[in-house]
């Protein structure tokens, strides 16, 4: 039995339907894209206050306390990021928080021990740079893929994270006025 097509029903005619499959095509790049940034950075947020507290205990004084504020701020928007990744990718969050928690061990007992406090802390402040990095271009693409709730976190964190950050980053003056500590291992 062959059933035909109302003739007033839209059809996709050929022209359209390559307009059609681009626009499939550039959908599910950016899921992908989505996928691997909303991975991407809770893999940071979990290496933003681990490796945060970590390097609070290493650090003294300013650069300590703006490593702490960090820290406290990536333990409380870890969860709720896990959520929103989990959600969609649930082995792939679990996936991610794995690799990140390998990478972390790695480094705190195999490498930050053989630098100096100075290097330690500056490495850690670049990888919560590069974690806020992703957060704005995730932000960006779950606009346009109108994932409202996952923008919504990405801007929030942005807003609260940036002057954290900026912060720490001046916090490195501190080792002008310390050299000997900061050229010193923990």
């Amino acid at each position: 039995m062959v059933t035909s097509v109302p003739s007033d029903h839209p059809q996709i005619v050929p022209r359209r339907a390559s307009e059609h499959r681009k626009l499939v095509h550039v959908h599910g790049d950016r899921m992908r894209l989505f996928d691997k940034l909303a991975r991407e950075l809770l893999q940071s947020e979990h290496d933003a206050h681990l490796h945060g507290m970590r390097e609070a205990e290493r650090q003294v004084d300013v650069p300590a306390r703006e490593m702490m504020t960090i820290a406290y701020h990536a333990q409380r928007t870890e969860p709720e990021l896990r959520r929103l990744v989990a959600e969609r990718q649930p082995i792939g969050a679990m996936l991610a928080l794995g690799v990140a928690k390998t990478f972390s061990h790695l480094r705190h007992f195999a490498f930050d021990h053989m630098l100096a406090r100075e290097r330690t802390y500056r490495a850690t402040l670049l990888g919560m740079r590069h974690g806020l990095e992703a957060a704005y271009l995730l932000r960006a693409v779950a606009d346009r893929a109108r994932r409202t709730e996952v923008r919504d976190f990405c801007a929030r964190l942005i807003m609260e994270r940036e002057p954290m950050l900026q912060a720490a980053a001046e916090a490195v003056a501190w080792s002008a006025d310390h050299p000997k500590l900061a050229l010193s291992h923990a």
